[in-house]
């Protein structure tokens, strides 16, 4: 069952010199019981493509989708009641910073019972049940304590379990999980991931999971999304993603990652970004790719096997190597 179906979304932001095109032509598909890793380097518009599903936009931002259909609503076409209704309940949202997430104004137990209250309509007792009962789920000791403390009585960590178990009130059906182990040490991170991957499982949820973190998608990840300069330039299987990468940008990616097997030193992507200011067209990695020819100046085709793996580039038949060492 696809949850979630993406077609074609663009965001674009007016700035003092021009037009940014943050997110160009993006599709995505998710479907229930699936974890979707997005994954690319900061800046790229995986954050705002999630702000963007979500409605969640600043003001001098611009969306446009032929598609955004989630459960078989097209998200593009409802009003601002009805994704009010959706957010917090349907879709639940593990943000980036538990630090600016919470309230400091507000005790733990009012930010965690409000969206349950209002969604499910519950009496007071019945959302501090569910509250305390996410608390537990999420290994915070002494719950029931916690729904009387403020933000800053509690550490990074229980913090960052504190927003899953907001996200989680109202048992969405998809979880997008925004850097969720941002600022964290390794051993609390690897905690934060194996409770998203229990609690995905235990609900049968969708997750798409945000990151500029290739270990992070291994471990999580059944299908991943490669961002480049707000384009998806490659999208599949998460083992065909990492044993044969077809965008030399994913190929690139991979050879800066540590591995033990692999001698010398890492990898490394030459060149910077391109701007996204004004009009683009062609491959936006042309000017960093060692495969680089006069046709990635044009529009780029799009190929696919029959294994579902998806990729934007001019090279059809065969994986792209490295880019650089």
């Amino acid at each position: 069952m696809t949850l979630l179906k993406v077609e074609n979304l663009h965001i674009s932001i007016a700035t003092q010199n021009g037009i940014l095109q943050a997110v160009r032509g993006v599709d995505l598909d998710i479907r229930k019981g699936e974890v979707l890793g997005i994954v690319g380097e900061s800046g790229c518009g995986k954050s705002l493509t999630a702000m963007g599903l979500l409605g969640l936009l600043p003001k001098s931002a611009r969306r446009s989708a032929d598609k955004i259909e989630f459960l078989e609503r097209d998200l593009t076409l409802v009003g601002a009641a009805e994704l009010r209704a959706i957010r917090g309940n349907q879709i639940g949202m593990i943000f980036q910073d538990p630090m600016t997430t919470l309230n400091p104004s507000y005790t733990i137990g009012n930010q965690l019972m409000e969206g349950y209250l209002h969604h499910r309509h519950a009496t007071r007792k019945e959302a501090e049940e569910r509250a305390v009962y996410l608390l537990n789920r999420t290994g915070i000791t002494a719950a029931r304590n916690r729904l009387s403390q403020y933000p800053h009585q509690l550490s990074g960590g229980l913090r960052q379990r504190i927003v899953i178990s907001m996200a989680l009130m109202c048992e969405p059906e998809l979880i997008i999980a925004d850097e969720p182990t941002t600022a964290l040490d390794v051993t609390v991170q690897a905690q934060i991931l194996s409770l998203i991957k229990d609690i995905q499982e235990e609900m049968s949820a969708g997750v798409i999971i945000i990151t500029h973190d290739l270990g992070v998608i291994a471990q999580m990840a059944d299908r991943v999304a490669v961002m480049y300069a707000g384009n998806v330039v490659e999208a599949g299987p998460t083992h065909a993603i990492f044993s044969a990468p077809k965008h030399p940008y994913t190929a690139g990616l991979l050879s800066c990652m540590p591995d033990a097997s692999r001698s010398g030193r890492l990898g490394q992507i030459p060149g910077v970004v391109p701007s996204l200011i004004g009009d683009m067209r062609g491959c936006a990695f042309r000017t960093r790719c060692p495969h680089a020819t006069d046709p990635c100046r044009d529009d780029i085709p799009v190929h696919r096997d029959p294994g579902g793996h998806s990729w934007r580039c001019t090279i059809a038949s065969q994986p792209a190597g490295a880019t650089g060492s």
